[in-house]
């Protein structure tokens, strides 16, 4: 017969090979990638976007 203690070693080995199993498919799944890239890309354009406008100020103003 199994000890407690190894009926929660069990349980819990259980449990991180679902959840292994979960993480793994939400990795291979792509679906929505494209939404995903999206919104990381637009923060540097944004970025980038917005130093360009101060830097033409900046000339501008020191002109």
């Amino acid at each position: 017969m199994n000890s407690p203690r190894q009926k929660i070693t069990t349980v819990v080995r259980n449990r991180l090979h679902d959840a292994q199993g979960s993480i793994g498919g939400l990795w291979a799944d792509r679906r929505g990638s494209t939404l995903a890239l999206m919104a990381a890309g637009l923060i540097p354009v944004i970025a980038a976007l917005g130093a360009g406008i101060d830097a033409g100020r900046l000339y501008l103003v020191k002109s």
